[in-house]
């Protein structure tokens, strides 16, 4: 089983336990993670790219654009100021305009341990299952 899936799905739990939202409530980090990995400040997001990026990244077979757009939906009509938005809509087109590095280093340290913990698991497994 792909380890990158085992991780996500146990960060996704954690989600769940803690917060009980909604589920694209859930998967909003990890898209907006993407989205900070695959997209320049001032530049449209690749909707297909995030796409791909959750599929070889965290293991999710054919993630849905239509998930994506409307996270990023959310993102775009969120009442913030207009200086703190991350996210706008544009000619039908959303745009990145501030970056997301806070949230990525906050996420990869969270995927780190959460990377760490499976991997105990798993090896204690392997040793019981030998």
């Amino acid at each position: 089983m792909n380890r990158n899936a085992i991780i996500s799905l146990a960060m996704i739990c954690a989600l769940w336990e803690t917060k009980r939202q909604d589920l694209l409530d859930i998967i909003k980090p990890f898209v907006l993670y993407s989205v900070g990995k695959t997209t320049t400040v001032g530049q449209a997001i690749d909707i297909d790219g995030v796409c791909l990026y959750m599929e070889n990244e965290f293991g999710y077979a054919h993630f849905q654009r239509a998930v994506v757009e409307r996270i990023l939906s959310r993102q775009a009509s969120n009442k913030t100021t207009s200086s703190l938005k991350r996210i706008t809509k544009r000619d039908h087109k959303f745009f990145l305009t501030n970056g997301y590095d806070d949230e990525i280093e906050k996420f990869e340290s969270r995927k780190a341990e959460c990377k760490h913990k499976s991997n105990e698991v798993l090896n204690a497994l392997a040793k019981y299952f030998n």
